[in-house]
């Protein structure tokens, strides 16, 4: 499970810019790009892994549903069953996890992205300030 809270705190840390330590956050700004990145992709391909194994486990629980109903039930009906099944549900609460950790990661990527003109700006200004 996905810590939310934990990203964004952490993330506003890597987004902080103060006039003295602006230098320093320019130049960590790639290796911070790169780690937000980086997790954005591992967690991609754990959604992968998720998805693949909800319809796995989907199946599997269908078939014995069908196997092991004491009436003969249809593939519709069991698949009704399975789908309100703990085993389902507890995939698709992961799942939705990480789409919302998939969402934050992409946001964060442009907020990232445009951090370069933004402390461009903020060079800027302290020029002006100091003339």
């Amino acid at each position: 499970m996905v810590d939310l809270e934990a990203y964004i705190k952490e993330l506003g840390q890597d987004l902080q810019v103060t006039a003295f330590d602006i230098k320093e956050v320019q130049m960590k700004l790639p290796a911070t790009k790169h780690k937000w990145a980086g997790r954005f992709i591992r967690h991609k391909q754990e959604m992968f892994k998720l998805q693949k194994s909800r319809e796995t486990t989907r199946k599997s629980l269908i078939t014995q549903c069908v196997a092991t109903a004491p009436v003969r039930i249809t593939e519709l009906a069991a698949e009704r069953v399975v789908d309100t099944s703990d085993s389902i549900k507890h995939i698709d609460e992961e799942i939705q996890n990480l789409k919302l950790a998939l969402e934050l990661l992409e946001k964060s990527e442009k907020t990232l992205s445009s951090m370069t003109y933004d402390i461009k700006n903020m060079v800027e200004l302290m020029k002006l300030e100091v003339t």
